[in-house]
C-alpha cells in the first residue's frame, strides 16, 4: 500500500529496474496494488462526489475498518488463496497495524508484512513545517472550507500519472 498522500502509482515512479512493483512481477510473483478508497484514482462513491465536503470526511479508522480488510479479501478471492504477503510503506504501515489489531482474524491471512519507513506515532515528528503549521490547524481548515478546497492532499501526484500510463511506462526489461 502507498503512503498517505499519494496513490498506488508510486510504486511504478522508479526505472523498471528499480520498480519495486516491477522487480517482483518479473520475478513472477502476483503483484495487486492497492488504493484508500478516497484516492485520485478511486474518486468513486454511491452517493457522494468529490465536490460534496462529506467525501472528504473520512479518518484512518475507515482505512482500517474498511480498505485495508476489504482489499485483502478481494485479493484472496481472486486468486484463490488463503494468505498474502503484504507491503506498506510510511503512514499505511501504522494504520496496517492497527488494522491487524482491531481485525485478529486478519492475521491469519497475512504470510509475511513487510513496513518501509513505518511510521506509527506523531509523538516524534519533527518535520519544522508541522511543527510551525500546527498551531493554525484551524485557522488552515477554515480557510479550506472557504475556498471549497476539499481534498487538497488528493492531487494527482507523478505516481498517479504514471500509473494511469501503466501500458506505456512499463517495458520488459
Amino acid at each position: 500500500m502507498h503512503e498517505v498522500v499519494e496513490s498506488s502509482g508510486t510504486w511504478l515512479v522508479n526505472p523498471t529496474s528499480r520498480s519495486l512493483a516491477i522487480l517482483l512481477a518479473d520475478q513472477s510473483y502476483d503483484v495487486w496494488l492497492g488504493n484508500y478508497s478516497n484516492r485520485y484514482s478511486r474518486r468513486q462513491h454511491i452517493s457522494l462526489n468529490p465536490k460534496q465536503a462529506q467525501f472528504w470526511k473520512f479518518s484512518w479508522d475507515e482505512i482500517r475498518n474498511y480498505d485495508i480488510p476489504s482489499i485483502i479479501s478481494y485479493i484472496l478471492k481472486e486468486t484463490g488463496q488463503s494468505k498474502l504477503s503484504y507491503i506498506g510503506h510510511s503512514l499505511e504501515c501504522g494504520v496496517f497495524f492497527i488494522a491487524m489489531v482491531k481485525h485478529p482474524e486478519l492475521n491469519s491471512k497475512i504470510d509475511i508484512t513487510i513496513a518501509l519507513a513505518p511510521l506509527s506515532s506523531f509523538s516524534h515528528f519533527t518535520i519544522p513545517l508541522f511543527r510551525i503549521l500546527t498551531p493554525f490547524s484551524k485557522i488552515i481548515q477554515f480557510f479550506l472550507r472557504m475556498t471549497r478546497t476539499l481534498g487538497w492532499l488528493d492531487s494527482a501526484g507523478i505516481g498517479d500519472r504514471l500509473f494511469d500510463r501503466f501500458d506505456l511506462v512499463y517495458e520488459q526489461t
